[in-house]
């Protein structure tokens, strides 16, 4: 039995030397005995660590602990996970210091010593060779980087200090920016009116994009809507890697996406699935990237299909974001579908700390065929499928079917995490922890809340759910008060694989299909917040519980997720009482 409980287990093995880092930093790898170097691949805030042990190793987990170089005391991280499928240990340390170099010491259960790893997250501080200054104004000819750095610095394309350079090329030019060269930084650019895309990545690695603002791009298709994947940021690159997304706002496409009521394609008859823009799209690449503090979001005559995702990535081994990649402090808004598209091989992805409302589904993981992936501390408000020209949210259509059912007091509504596997290639590990699903209160005149009709939901006949761990996460589903809650489904794995784990978690509606005994130390209740920190707060980043109610110190420890908790045991739900808000978007955290 493959049970996450059982997974903290001290385990072994050899030595080390270097990875590569984000512009050339550099970590160590080591040899280790019955297999080959073990190796580590660090982001800002996160270290991915790999060993091809064969797959004759005996399996099971193997510990992991780190240290920064020349402290005393180690610190656990969640286990190494064991990939049968080809004798490989994958896993991600979390929660680390940019520009910090850290000692890593692994040992597989069946081993006596430990062996060492060095590696070194990145600085965030970048060498400049050559600073390209636009005039400021207003510019209608796209610009065209074909010029990028040396190994270990960079060429800036930036505006003048307190001066603003909008590239407006109204729809004359398929792109606004155009970036064909590797190692570049673009900062503080205003990007309007592209025909297609308003920034558009070639076959380039370390780039950087910070503290762009990006609107109003996009291609009307033959069935009126927006065209899909006309994108804020877009590459269809297989060599994309190490591409930064930081502290943009990605706004109002030209066009809208058709939402789930709405007919998209002309040989359809019935309407179909949400066919538009999105914000950020790219599929299949290298990996390696980071997005993070950005503010994505439009109105409802504009929104996206996906927030952040990729074309064809549930099929795809990389997927999106790609291997190695980290997503978080995110303000994500404005789609008739996933907010975050993480999808695909979901390889040591990392999201966390992101903030979702108006959109169908808070974050997509189906499918996760590679692992491990982590998701976790994010929060979900708003779920909607569609809105009504009266203005009736109540009325919405299942994605399952395309015309619209459940007039009031029948509701559907979309998932907070909408997970399964592909039907041949199995499932990698995938990590839910610390989660919030929020439900704001209904508009006058409404009665049913505004969050997700389901919490953690597979979808499709054969997309089934292995390999998944649920701990400590708030699966608050959508119901009327006084209402019996039998046919709401707060977790619907469609398996009873004991290869998951579901435990810890704090629900208010079913569990469906899943093994004997999920959710043993599970609380069915309904979360109550501190005043001023539920669904009110909004964005503000107050999500602590009520000392003394359900899911108060009652959440189960979890090393290198919640260390440093308060009181007795962890919280359920993201927000850790007594802790300082969590903060979104371009400003968080000091920016």
């Amino acid at each position: 039995m493959n049970r996450f409980k059982q997974c903290v287990l001290f385990c072994a093995a050899g030595l080390l030397v270097p990875c590569l880092g984000h512009g050339g930093q550099a970590g160590n790898r080591g040899q280790i005995t019955g297999g080959t170097v073990p190796k580590a691949v660090p982001t800002f805030e996160s270290i991915g660590i790999y060993w091809e042990a064969g797959s004759d190793a005996p399996g099971g987990d193997c510990a992991v602990r780190y240290r920064v170089e020349g402290a005393d005391a180690w610190r656990e991280a969640l286990p190494l996970w064991y990939d049968k499928r080809n004798g490989e240990y994958r896993g991600s340390i979390l929660r680390l210091k940019p520009g910090t170099t850290y000692q890593i010491q692994i040992r597989p259960q069946w081993h006596k010593a430990w062996t060492p790893i060095k590696a070194r997250t990145w600085s965030g501080t970048y060498t400049i060779e050559e600073t390209i200054t636009l005039e400021p104004g207003i510019r209608s000819e796209p610009l065209i980087i074909n010029r990028g750095g040396k190994p270990g610095v960079y060429m800036l394309y930036t505006v003048r200090p307190g001066k603003t350079t909008t590239i407006d090329v109204a729809n004359k030019h398929a792109c606004c920016v155009e970036i064909n060269a590797s190692r570049v930084i673009v900062r503080g650019l205003v990007l309007k009116g592209a025909r297609e895309d308003g920034i558009r990545l070639g076959k380039v690695k370390d780039v950087v994009i910070e503290r762009c603002d990006i609107s109003g791009w996009g291609r009307r298709a033959a069935c009126g809507f927006g065209q899909r994947f006309d994108s804020g940021i877009k590459s269809v690159s297989p060599e994309l890697k190490r591409i930064v997304v930081q502290r943009n706002r990605i706004h109002h496409p030209r066009y809208d996406s058709n939402n789930w009521t709405e007919k998209a394609l002309r040989d359809r008859p019935e309407p179909y699935h949400p066919f538009g823009p999105q914000a950020i799209t790219w599929t299949d690449t290298r990996g390696n990237h980071v997005i993070r503090y950005n503010h994505f979001y439009s109105d409802e005559d504009r929104y996206f299909t996906d927030v952040v995702g990729g074309w064809g990535s549930d099929r795809s081994r990389n997927g999106f974001p790609g291997p190695d990649s980290d997503v978080y402090g995110n303000l994500v808004s404005g789609c008739w579908d996933d907010g975050l598209q993480i999808e695909g091989g979901g390889c040591n992805v990392r999201e966390w700390g992101n903030y979702i409302y108006k959109t169908m589904v808070g974050i997509a993981t189906a499918s996760c065929t590679v692992g491990p992936l982590y998701i976790f501390r994010n929060v979900f408000a708003h779920s909607q499928l569609a809105v009504y020209p009266n203005g009736n949210t109540d009325a919405l259509v299942h994605p399952g079917h395309f015309k619209p059912r459940g007039l009031p007091p029948t509701i559907n509504r979309g998932y907070f995490a909408k997970v399964g596997e592909s039907a041949k290639g199995g499932s990698g590990r995938q990590y839910w922890l610390h989660n919030t699903m929020l439900q704001p209160a209904p508009p006058a005149g409404r009665q049913f809340t505004l969050g997700a009709g389901t919490g953690l939901h597979r979808v499709g006949k054969t997309l089934m759910i292995t390999q998944l761990v649920s701990l400590n996460n708030i699966w608050h589903i959508c119901h009327t008060p006084g209402e019996a809650l039998v046919e709401r489904v707060s977790i619907f794995p469609g398996t009873d694989s004991e290869t998951n784990t579901f435990d810890y978690d704090l629900y208010n509606g079913t569990i469906k299909e899943a093994y004997e005994g999920a959710e043993s130390h599970g609380i069915r209740a309904v979360p109550a917040y501190l005043k001023g920190h539920g669904p009110e707060a909004g964005s503000k980043g107050l999500y602590q519980l009520k000392p003394g109610s359900p899911g108060h110190d009652a959440g189960k420890r979890i090393p290198n997720v919640n260390d440093g908790f308060h009181g007795e045991a962890p919280d359920i739900g993201a927000g850790e009482s007594g802790d300082e808000p969590m903060q979104f978007g371009v400003d968080a955290y000091g920016s």
